[in-house]
């Protein structure tokens, strides 16, 4: 019946089709197993007439298309056809198809068949094919033997019979093995056996070498750039180190930072900061000797042995020219982008300079490139004692400041904040000091840089958020809202990427019965330059729970007004640099006030704070524009 037909016709491991004759005809049906013969559905493959004879193998098309002629109408018997078919993933499907031309009603020829998957069987036979070749050759006819033509000029007169052996990989053939002799049919078939067996052994050593080789390849190269990683980098600059002894040559190391890498990464994506490094490899590789290596580290960090230098000052005009490569516009992402980068130079001369191994000098170059971004970016810098001092002291700091946070070292300070129109307290700055056993108190400026570079940074924005928030539920406990101060709290970038900060401050404003107006978060112009959409989420969410965001040291990074618009700013904390030209004459200051970012009118809806010590003409500004924040 019906049912069993339909059932007959699901379960045929083959398609069943119609098609109207020609490579544009149109096709009116086929099976279900089009989808798991060639990936398609039916409704895919009927809806394109032109999908079979785009699909065919460019190599077969004249074959299959020799068979779309209407001579054909009507006959039971005429030869099949076999070609290739490719499937919607883009591999392609031997097809053995079997079918009879009909002409319709309507006059037009329609294909009625059957397509069978045979590319297994095609595997097959290719296979025993293959093995058909690596059988010995065995020639008994001499030099007139075609096979030995290649080898007629080395030949010996003498030579009367030969075996000829191919030597194969699993893809390529390596050679192969021919044995002489000076009798007519010297070799049986035997002899025949042992030349192939010594021929696979010996394709499957050449093979097995091959494969050695390419897997130490991929051991020891990044992927990305195929450059040398950091394990065969720190090999070769162990090696360079090694050989400089003897001829007192000297070694050079650059350690090369792209500058503002991140900003690539988040703004456009990580794959185009993949692009961006495929680029700027091969112009890193163009611009050192034969001899020489440049590997990637990872991220965005390279590093470059110079093998043998002459003087420190070679190896940095290595590094301007690696500057002014990179400086080139580099297509990515459709478009062209320009980068610098910075680079830390270090140098080293065996028997000369006191003993360093190859990780010694990797950590002096990179704390000259750490000096270079310092400088200002887009330079080259080279390894000195005061880097080296400064880098032993920053180690030191970073050592002791682990057990500081352990051992309750760290006090928060509070700098009062004054409104200068009627005298009153509005609140306190909570700042971090370090009460260090043997030196005293350190100020912010001597660890909290170094602990940016780590993890401690967010450990201590925890603390002194705790504290802070604990510190001015005491101070405003029993007094009327309108009496109650605030406390400000300054943030690192790492703090506000965190995407549980608003729950972390709910919960410590609720612990202390604190109300969200009584605390402010600080933050720099530096945080917004990432433009990461989760330090926007995080902002607002503070904001939209009550607390108060101040932007800090506005004046001192590219000040642009759009973020005074762009992010919902309730201070706004004007560094000293940026008006204390007030009153001296300064031409760019006395003519500037400050502005709305939207109207252009001298009026501030944000309360600004100026953070500078106070002359005649100060205050005054300070008063007219909201208030002012003393500095101890």
């Amino acid at each position: 019946d019906a049912l069993d037909f339909e059932h007959l016709i699901d379960t045929v491991p083959a398609i069943l089709y119609t098609a109207e004759m020609g490579e544009s005809g149109r096709w009116t049906y086929t099976s279900p197993q089009i989808e798991k013969i060639l990936g398609y559905t039916p409704e895919e493959w009927t809806s394109d007439p032109t999908l079979w004879y785009r699909s065919i193998h460019p190599d077969d098309r004249e074959h299959a298309l020799a068979f779309e002629d209407e001579r054909l109408i009507g006959l039971d018997i005429h030869p099949p056809a076999e070609y290739r078919l490719r499937a919607k993933d883009g591999s392609y499907v031997w097809i053995y198809e079997r079918a009879r031309l009909k002409r319709r009603e309507d006059g037009v020829p329609v294909w009625h068949g059957v397509m069978q998957d045979i590319t297994a069987l095609k595997s097959a036979e290719a296979a025993i094919q293959l093995k058909a070749e690596q059988q010995v050759l065995v020639a008994r006819l001499g030099e007139n033997d075609p096979r030995l033509s290649l080898f007629g000029p080395f030949l010996p007169g003498s030579v009367k019979s030969s075996m000829i052996a191919p030597i194969m990989g699993a893809v390529d053939q390596f050679g192969v093995i021919v044995v002489h002799s000076d009798r007519i049919s010297a070799f049986s078939e035997q002899d025949g056996n042992f030349l192939r067996a010594a021929a696979n052994v010996l394709g499957n050593s050449i093979e097995r070498s091959r494969i050695d080789q390419s897997l130490e390849h991929r051991i020891n190269h990044d992927p990305l750039t195929d450059l040398p990683n950091r394990q065969l980098f720190t090999r070769r600059l162990a090696e360079a180190i090694d050989d400089a002894g003897p001829r007192n040559g000297i070694v050079g190391l650059l350690f090369l930072d792209i500058d503002h890498f991140k900003l690539i990464n988040d703004g456009i994506g990580h794959h185009a900061g993949d692009e961006l490094l495929r680029e700027i490899a091969p112009r890193l590789s163009a611009s050192v000797r034969r001899g020489d290596t440049v590997a990637r580290f990872g991220g965005d960090e390279f590093g470059i042995v110079l093998a043998s230098i002459k003087s420190e000052e070679e190896a940095r005009e290595v590094g301007r020219r690696m500057l002014e490569s990179i400086a080139e516009p580099i297509p990515v992402a459709g478009t062209e982008r320009f980068v610098t980068a910075s680079i830390g130079v270090a140098t080293y001369q065996p028997g000369r300079d006191e003993p360093k191994s190859a990780e010694d000098l990797i950590r002096d170059a990179d704390a000259a490139m750490y000096l270079a971004k310092e400088s200002g970016r887009a330079r080259v810098e080279s390894f000195g004692k005061p880097i080296r001092d400064r880098v032993l002291r920053r180690l030191d700091v970073e050592r002791q400041l682990h057990s500081a946070i352990e051992n309750g070292e760290l006090k928060a300070a509070y700098q009062p904040i004054i409104n200068l129109r009627d005298g009153t307290l509005a609140g306190f700055e909570a700042l971090t000091r370090w009460e260090h056993p043997r030196e005293g108190t350190l100020q912010p400026a001597l660890f909290i840089p170094i602990a940016e570079e780590s993890d401690l940074i967010s450990r201590i924005d925890s603390w002194i958020m705790a504290e802070a928030i604990h510190q001015v539920s005491d101070w405003n406990e029993g007094l009327d809202p309108d009496q109650r101060i605030f406390v400000s709290v300054n943030a690192s970038s790492r703090q506000i990427r965190k995407p549980g900060l608003a729950a972390e401050i709910t919960e410590l404003l609720l612990l202390n019965d604190t109300r969200p107006e009584n605390l402010a978060i600080e933050i720099t112009e530096n945080v917004l330059l990432a433009g990461s959409s989760v330090i926007d989420d995080v902002l607002r969410e503070i904001h939209d729970f009550g607390v108060k965001l101040a932007l800090d040291d506005f004046g001192t990074g590219y000040s642009s007004l759009s973020y005074l618009s762009a992010f919902p700013f309730d201070m706004i904390k004007i560094d000293r640099t940026f008006i204390e030209g007030l009153g001296r004459g300064d031409p760019g200051i006395q003519r500037s006030p400050t502005r709305s970012p939207r109207s252009g009118a001298p009026s501030l809806s944000t309360s600004s704070l100026k953070r500078f010590r106070p002359t005649h003409n100060s205050r005054w500004f300070a008063t007219s524009a909201a208030t002012w924040r003393r500095e101890s």
